[in-house]
């Protein structure tokens, strides 16, 4: 992909590879004239940071509830006039109370007529003084509709991907946090950090299901290396992601044909450079507590602690709808009893509908390439996908059941197409950014 190895030197990808196993008709075999009338709707995004809280002076007397950044989201419905709608987007950024200026985003949108084309925006500097800094990234979005969809054809609908540079919430020098330094001087520090690289993506696709029939799906993921809190003191506290999250929902018809899978993220935990945890399935949450002058970790508990911990999955499952939502990491500040600070990064959701699966007649042909820039849509084929390569780890969940009562072990594999950008935050002051949206080559 030249689009991945033009992004950049730190590069972190979430992937998923395309494929489906199924159960093919024999040559030659009759098939009854297609279906024309599919109903099914789709949602995902994923938000490279949700800010559930932010209580700081700083702010006033805005408090930062619930705010969305860096969000990629996509959204289907076979009986719109719009049945494909994918975007990139930084955040809501008037929550604040800032003027965000001219919106930054990526927004495709297919409608019965056609396709546009992959959109792109790139974007050069974020910068909100005593707030916060991000370097440069990209927004990307892509949606694709044909009138086969809804007769049985297979392929993808919505691809969207979000990302900026390096992201410092509450920067040293805007004198929002002050700690003792490494060496016991007094110094400013940053209230979060991420240290590199960073990316969301969210997908929406019609996949091939066991005994030939169609269902739709929807994914995201993120990809993120590592986090910091109180970044360059005695008393950092640090989270690094070993493996990333990956998040699915099919919906085929019935509860036998459906399914979610979620991997959740490992994470290792280190406070004042030494092991703290390791988190993952089995260990999901732990508390670090700090020396309220930032000096350093204190072994009992304190006013002032740190609980890092793995977004647990919450579904819902009914025989048309599913559903899903979960969070690669989630990070809170406490004082005493009182949340300072309530963020989740690698945040996911997605949603799948469909009352019935319908017959499969095939998958929609393949677009050609759209160049570099530009993310290329992956197309779920009647065969099974060879095996990844080893710089794309794959997910491959058993989608459906051949019959109504046992899941198959090898249903379906999806790509989400890998995606290298940066954790992107929407409350800005300044934007300085070049637009440049493109269409399919």
């Amino acid at each position: 992909m030249t689009w991945l190895r033009r992004t950049g030197a730190a590069a972190a990808a979430v992937g998923l590879t395309a494929g489906a196993c199924a159960v093919l008709l024999p040559a030659g075999a009759a098939q009854a004239a297609p279906d024309c009338t599919a109903r099914f709707t789709a949602s995902a995004q994923a938000d490279m940071l949700r800010l559930r809280a932010l209580d700081l002076p700083i702010l006033g007397d805005r408090l930062a509830v619930d705010l969305r950044l860096a969000s990629a989201t996509g959204a289907v419905d076979s009986a719109s006039a719009q049945p494909a709608v994918a975007a990139a987007h930084l955040s809501e950024l008037a929550v604040l109370g800032i003027d965000p200026g001219e919106p930054a985003v990526s927004r495709s949108i297919a409608t019965a007529a056609g396709s546009p084309g992959p959109q792109e925006t790139r974007l050069l500097a974020l910068n909100a003084p005593g707030l916060l800094d991000a370097e440069a990234g990209r927004l990307t979005s892509d949606a694709s509709w044909r009138r086969d969809y809804r007769c049985g054809q297979t392929g993808p609908l919505t691809r969207a991907a979000t990302g900026i540079g390096s992201l410092t919430l509450l920067p040293a020098g805007g004198g929002a946090v002050s700690a003792g330094g490494a060496d016991g001087a007094d110094a400013g520090t940053s209230l979060l950090r991420v240290r590199s690289v960073g990316a969301s993506q969210a997908f929406t696709e019609l996949v091939r299901l066991p005994g030939h029939r169609v269902g739709v799906a929807a994914g995201a993921g993120s990809s993120l290396a590592e986090v910091s809190l109180f970044d360059g003191t005695a008393a950092e506290v640090s989270v690094k992601v070993v493996s990333q999250p990956k998040l699915l929902a099919v919906a085929g018809g019935s509860r036998a044909r459906s399914l979610v899978d979620y991997r959740p993220a490992v994470l290792e935990v280190t406070a004042a450079g030494r092991p703290v945890a390791q988190l993952s399935a089995e260990k999901i949450s732990t508390d670090v507590y700090v020396n309220a002058s930032l000096r350093g970790r204190t072994p009992t508990r304190s006013l002032l602690s740190v609980r890092v911990s793995i977004g647990e999955l919450g579904r819902t499952f009914t025989d048309s709808a599913v559903s899903a939502e979960a969070a690669t990491v989630r990070v809170q500040l406490l004082l005493g009893k009182a949340v300072i600070l309530d963020t989740s990064l690698g945040h996911l959701a997605v949603t799948a509908t469909s009352a019935r699966s319908w017959p499969a007649t095939g998958p929609a042909p393949q677009a050609a390439a759209t160049g570099a820039g530009h993310p290329k849509a992956t197309v779920v084929t009647a065969s099974p996908s060879p095996s990844p390569a080893a710089t794309a780890p794959a997910l491959a969940p058993a989608a459906a059941s051949q019959s109504d009562s046992a899941p198959h072990p090898r249903a379906a594999t999806f790509v989400l197409a890998a995606v290298v950008a940066l954790l992107a935050t929407g409350v800005v002051a300044t934007v300085r950014r070049r637009r440049s949206p493109t269409s399919e080559a």
